[in-house]
Formats: structure tokens, C-alpha cells, sequence
């Protein structure tokens, strides 16, 4: 299954990228519109992250549209090309005149290296293992755990750049109220993804059988998993910057007993308001005259046709009962969650 994931993608590599570009972000939001319920709603992207993901689409297309040098694949040769077709081409390709490299090689020491290295079929698969650059600039190299160590670099670069990225995204200056939030709980899994890849992209490169087919060609693993670096990467961002923070249950309960107890310290103020007015004469009589004024107005809106049908059509109005839906749904809601939040010994709970 590996192979022929390894096969279609070195095939068809910049397709799949494309794909990836401009499909890849409308799934996920159509994912994260799935996954949204119980979570935290996503606060709006600030300047800097609109910034960050941009320059990180740009650079993915400039990379899937500009890919690092390949005799093989930029020119689409198959591992067996003849070296008397393939010379020719790399020295093209260096801008080195053919005649001037035979008439003197010495002139030119790493593409002479490059050229004595895939003369051979071994060196052509470990060019296909490591890629151009390893070939280039590593002229000491001899054996495979030598190109290892001098593609370690370049491998390991572009994941330690994530990693940069998605600091500074957990900055709250540069991702807004949300940034501490979000890292802390999503930057230690990007942090293990991001290991795991760089382990996947070494071991890779390092344990595949890399064999040429009865096509003429193989795997050619460099550019490959330089493509799927580049998008996965990207994907990383994306996900990282869209993907809904979990809404912690004990922060939705600690909100929901502050409201609870801002309305019973309402209640409270209420019936102290209440009792003050008691003790005044004057407040007494001001506050019986206002009563029996709303008693009045409430006895005429209860009479009056228009009113009725109004509060009927509503469903506010049931018989002499006004309002008795909303304030018995209220009261049972307070009361249920009272219950949940509040345990009272022998309450069954």
C-alpha cells in the first residue's frame, strides 16, 4: 500500500499538491463546521495570522509550481537512461558548454563528482534517495549514512521552520485573545505531529527499497516526500489556525453558576428594596398606587381582542394564565440546573 502511495504520488506529485491548495481549505472548513458543536465559537483571524497563512499558501505553490532540481524528473528520465544521454543533459543544465567540460574537468570538481556518481546505477538510487543537493554540495561523502547525515539538514529544516510558525502564532500580539488558549492546547500535538514527521520523512528515505522497475524507472523519493513535506506542512497551519478550541465543561459550569448567582443576589436587592419600602408611609402608598395602576393596565391588555389574539398567536396566553409557558419553562430550567450544579445530601444525586 506504501508503494503504491509512493508510486502515484511521484507520478502525479504536483496534481495532488493542487489539489491539496485549492481544495484543502474548503474541507476543512466544512469539517470544522461539523466539529463545532460544544466548542468554543472561533474568534476572528488577526492581521498577522491572515499575514502568516498567505505567505504560507504562496510559498506551498511556489514550491509545488518551482521544485528542487532533479536530473531524473525535471528532465523525465527513468533511472536506466544511458549515461551518454544523460551527461549531456546535466551539463546543460549547469550551463557548462560540453565541450569545454571534456576539453577540461578538472575546471569543474562537484558536477564531475556528480556525473562520476551516476554513472553507476547504485549511485543513481542513492541520488534518488537523498536528492540533487546532497550530490552537489557533499563531496566527502562515500557511504549511505554519509549522504544521511549530510541531507539531515535539509531535511529537518522545514519542520523546525513550523515549529517557529506556530510559536509565534501562540503569541497573543500576533494571533489575538485566543493565541495562549489555542497553544496550549493544540501546540504540544503539533509538536509530536511535527516529530513524527520528521521521523516518517528520515525513515523513509532511509529504509526504502529504492529499485528500478521493469518500466526503466523507481521510486524517486527526494522530490516525493518534498511534495508531501510542502502540503502536509501547510496543512499543519491551516488546521492549526482553523480547528475549534474544545470548550472546557467545568468553565461552561463555573459561567453558569456566576449567572446564578448574580440572579439571586438580584432577588436579593429585590426583597431588600421590598422590605425599605414597607417601612416608609409614603413609599407604601406610592408603590400600592402603582401596583393597582399595572393591575389595572394588565386587566384591560387581558380583556382587549387585538391584545389577546397578539398574545395567543405568541403562545403567551393560555386561559387567565398569562405568560405561564415561558415562566414555567424558566422556572423548571433553573430549577434542573440548580440540581446539577448544586449536590444536597439525600437528593439521590
Amino acid at each position: 500500500m506504501l508503494g503504491w502511495l509512493i508510486h502515484f504520488l511521484s507520478t502525479y506529485r504536483q496534481l495532488v499538491g493542487f489539489g491539496v491548495i485549492v481544495f484543502g481549505p474548503g474541507l476543512l472548513a466544512r469539517a470544522q463546521r461539523l466539529i463545532r458543536n460544544g466548542n468554543q465559537p472561533r474568534a476572528p483571524l488577526t492581521s498577522a495570522v491572515w499575514a502568516i497563512l498567505i505567505a504560507h499558501a504562496l510559498y506551498t505553490l511556489w514550491a509545488l509550481v518551482l521544485p528542487p532540481y532533479d536530473v531524473f524528473v525535471s528532465h523525465g528520465l527513468k533511472i536506466r537512461t544511458p549515461s551518454d544521454v544523460l551527461r549531456p543533459i546535466v551539463l546543460r543544465a549547469a550551463g557548462v558548454p560540453f565541450y569545454d567540460f571534456e576539453a577540461n574537468p578538472d575546471s569543474y570538481p562537484l558536477l564531475d563528482l556528480l556525473l562520476t556518481r551516476l554513472g553507476n546505477l547504485d549511485g543513481r538510487y542513492q541520488y534518488a534517495r537523498w536528492g540533487h543537493d546532497v550530490f552537489m554540495r557533499c563531496a566527502w561523502c562515500k557511504s549511505k549514512g554519509d549522504m544521511a547525515l549530510a541531507a539531515l539538514p535539509s531535511i529537518v529544516t522545514p519542520y523546525v521552520v513550523e515549529a517557529v510558525v506556530i510559536g509565534l502564532m501562540g503569541w497573543k500580539w500576533v494571533a489575538g485573545q485566543s493565541a495562549r488558549e489555542r497553544a496550549d492546547r493544540f501546540r504540544p500535538v503539533v509538536g509530536w505531529v511535527l516529530g513524527a514527521l520528521i521521523a516518517g520523512d528520515f525513515g523513509v528515505r532511509w529504509t526504502w527499497d529504492v529499485r528500478a522497475r521493469l518500466d526503466g524507472d523507481c521510486d524517486h523519493l527526494a522530490p516525493t516526500l518534498y511534495t508531501i513535506r510542502t502540503v502536509v506542512l501547510f496543512l499543519v497551519t491551516v488546521a492549526y489556525i482553523y480547528m475549534p478550541i474544545p470548550q472546557d465543561a467545568r468553565a461552561a459550569e463555573i459561567a453558569l453558576v456566576r449567572s446564578l448567582d448574580n440572579a439571586f443576589k438580584t432577588q436579593r436587592i429585590t426583597s431588600l428594596a421590598r422590605a425599605a419600602i414597607a417601612r416608609s408611609p409614603a413609599m407604601s402608598r406610592l408603590s400600592n398606587e402603582r401596583r393597582e395602576a399595572r393591575a389595572r393596565a394588565e386587566d384591560r391588555a387581558r380583556t382587549e381582542t387585538t391584545v389577546v389574539a397578539a398574545a395567543q398567536a405568541a403562545g403567551l396566553f393560555e386561559g387567565n394564565d398569562h405568560a405561564r409557558v415561558p415562566r414555567d419553562n424558566s422556572r423548571r430550567w433553573l430549577v434542573s440546573e440548580w440540581k446539577r450544579l448544586v449536590k444536597l445530601p439525600g437528593d439521590g444525586h
